[in-house]
C-alpha cells in the first residue's frame, strides 16, 4: 500500500440504521428527525423528513452524531450521484443509509470531503447490484483505498475546500430563508380573498414533444429537480437517449413530478431551457396570463393546499409508485383574485424568485469549483503547500 493512501475501514466506524415499526404510533410521535433515502438529496437533508420518538429511536434506529456523515449505500441514486451528507445536528436514519465516523475526529471533514469528491465514482468503483434500487457492498467500500497524506496536508486541504461548501450551505440558508418571507407573503394575501377558482383555470399542462435537432442536450428526471432547486446536468450527445426524454419546457414554466408528490420535486424555470428535456414523468405548467402571473402560480402549485390534495388522490392508487396526473392537479379548488388585484403581491413574489435564483446560478458555479477541485486536492495532484486559495462566505 502506498504510504499516502489508507484503508477507508481503517480511519471510520460505520454504522447501520434502522426503521422503528410503523404499526406504533408511539414510535412516530416525537421530534428526532428520522431522515430515509427519499428524504436526502445530494448533500443535504429535505425538509420534508419524518420526526420519531426516543422510544421509537431505541426501538428500531440509531442516532447519527454532529461531526458524523450520512452515505446512502442503497437506492436509485446510486446509479447518479450518490448523497453524502455532513451531519450538524443528530439525526435519526434508516437501514437503507450509513453513518460514518471518523476514528480520528480532527480527520472528519478531510474525509467528508473525500467521499464528495468519489461519490460520482462509486458505481463504477464498486459493486452496486440489484434491480430498479441498487446497493453498495459495504465490505467494498470499507476496503477502498483513501489518499491520506501527513495529517497537516489533510488539515490544510480541509481548510481549503470547507468554504467552499460553507458558501454553497450559505446560500441555500438564504434561500429557505425568501422561501419562507414568500411563502408568508402568499398565505396572507389569499386570507383576504373571498371568491375561488381551479388550478385548471388558471394554468395548463404543456405538451411539447417537438423533437429538438441540437447536436447536445440536457436531461431532466422526475427526481432531479426538488423543492425549486434544478441540477446542473452536462450535456449529452442528443442520439440514443430512453424513450421517457422526450418533453420541451421554457422558462417560466413549472416542473412538478407525477411520481410521490409528498417528495416535493418541483421547480420554477428561471433559466434559458431551450437545450433541456424532460421526462415525461415530469409535468410541464403554465400560467394563463390573463389570469395569473407565472411567479404566483407556483407558489399556489406548492401550497399545502395543492400538494396535499395532490398527494391524497395519488396515494390512494393502487400500483408500484404513486403516481398523480394533471387532471388531478387542476380540479384542486383555490382561493383567488382577479389579475388586476395581484399585482402587489405578484411583483413581491417575483423579486424574490429572481434573488433565489441569482443564489441557485451562484452555487451552480461553486458545486463546479468543488467537482473539479476535490478530486485534485484528494488524490495529490494539487501541492497544497503552494496553494494559497482566499475565499470566503458571501456576504448578503
Amino acid at each position: 500500500m502506498d504510504s499516502r493512501t489508507m484503508r477507508l475501514g481503517d480511519v471510520i466506524d460505520i454504522y447501520s440504521g434502522g426503521t422503528p415499526s410503523k404499526k406504533n404510533p408511539d414510535y412516530w410521535n416525537g421530534d428526532i428527525p428520522w431522515v430515509s433515502a427519499k428524504s436526502m438529496n445530494a448533500d443535504r437533508i429535505n425538509e420534508n423528513v419524518l420526526f420519531i420518538s426516543g422510544e421509537g429511536l431505541a426501538a428500531g434506529s440509531r442516532l447519527a452524531e454532529s461531526g458524523t456523515i450520512l452515505l446512502l449505500t442503497r437506492g436509485s441514486g446510486l446509479f447518479t450521484r450518490i448523497p453524502v451528507i455532513w451531519v450538524d445536528n443528530p439525526v435519526a436514519y434508516n437501514q437503507d443509509i450509513k453513518c460514518l465516523k471518523a476514528k480520528n475526529p480532527d480527520d472528519a471533514r478531510f474525509i467528508y470531503h473525500w467521499l464528495v469528491a468519489q461519490r460520482q465514482l462509486f458505481s463504477k468503483t464498486l459493486d452496486v447490484t440489484g434491480i430498479g434500487a441498487g446497493k453498495i457492498n459495504t465490505d467494498q467500500l470499507q476496503d477502498m483505498k483513501i489518499y491520506w497524506p501527513d495529517a497537516e496536508t489533510r488539515q490544510r486541504i480541509a481548510e481549503i475546500a470547507d468554504p467552499i461548501i460553507e458558501s454553497i450551505h450559505l446560500n441555500r440558508q438564504i434561500n429557505d430563508y425568501l422561501d419562507e418571507l414568500a411563502t408568508s407573503l402568499f398565505d396572507n394575501w389569499l386570507c383576504g380573498l373571498e371568491s375561488s377558482t381551479t388550478i385548471g383555470e388558471i394554468a395548463q399542462e404543456i405538451l411539447d414533444y417537438t423533437k429538438l435537432t441540437l447536436p447536445f442536450v440536457r436531461l431532466i428526471n422526475s427526481s432531479d429537480v426538488t423543492e425549486g432547486v434544478f441540477p446542473n446536468p452536462e450535456p449529452v450527445a442528443n442520439k440514443d437517449l430512453k424513450g421517457h426524454f422526450k418533453k420541451r419546457f421554457q422558462k417560466y414554466d413549472i416542473l412538478y413530478s407525477e411520481i410521490r408528490p409528498r417528495n416535493h420535486h418541483y421547480g420554477y424555470v428561471l433559466f434559458d431551457a431551450h437545450d433541456w428535456i424532460s421526462t415525461t414523468r415530469l409535468m410541464v405548467i403554465r400560467n394563463r396570463p390573463e389570469m395569473i402571473s407565472s411567479g404566483l402560480l407556483y407558489y399556489y402549485l406548492k401550497s399545502k393546499r395543492t400538494t396535499d390534495e395532490f398527494t391524497l388522490k395519488t396515494e390512494t392508487r393502487s400500483g408500484t409508485f404513486p403516481q398523480g396526473k394533471y387532471a388531478d392537479m387542476a380540479s384542486v379548488e383555490i382561493p383567488y383574485a382577479p389579475v388586476e388585484f395581484q399585482v402587489e403581491i405578484s411583483n413581491q413574489i417575483e423579486a424574490i424568485l429572481e434573488l433565489i435564483h441569482a443564489n441557485q446560478e451562484e452555487n451552480l458555479f461553486l458545486e463546479s469549483l468543488r467537482d473539479t477541485l476535490l478530486p485534485k486536492l484528494m488524490s495529490g495532484e494539487i501541492d497544497v503547500s503552494e496553494l494559497n486559495l482566499s475565499m470566503q462566505p458571501n456576504n448578503h
